[in-house]
């Protein structure tokens, strides 16, 4: 597979990434908006929040990983190199992407979750 490609797949996860995180707080994504996926090539997260942003989104460090095959642990690492707080989504052709959290925090999620039906 030509670079080109490998980019253009990573790329793709990071749009779908950015709308969905955008969606789920009820923020506009793309370049110069609260959520924006980051340039091919620029350090850090691969997908950016404003301080606005960050308030309503708890895992700021967000590492996406489009490959056929990659090391999970890696990836983990790479996020919580962006941040303490971090997500991994991930996806390989013909699938769709799957997310990665820290057990605590997906815990910690679901007590909230079930408060929150209960109120």
């Amino acid at each position: 597979m030509k670079v080109a490609s490998k980019k253009q797949k990573g790329r793709k996860l990071q749009n779908y990434t950015c709308k969905k995180i955008a969606e789920a707080i009820g923020l506009d994504c793309g370049p110069d908006k609260d959520v924006r996926p980051t340039i091919m090539g620029e350090s850090g997260a691969d997908v950016k929040l404003s301080p606005k942003a960050r308030k309503l989104w708890p895992l700021p460090g967000i590492e996406c990983k489009a490959q056929e095959a990659f090391s999970i642990w890696k990836a983990i690492e790479q996020a919580k190199a962006h941040d303490k707080d971090w997500i991994v989504v991930f996806k390989r052709n013909f699938t769709k992407p799957y997310v990665v959290v820290d057990a605590d925090w997906f815990f910690d999620l679901i007590k909230i979750a079930k408060l929150e039906r209960v109120v």
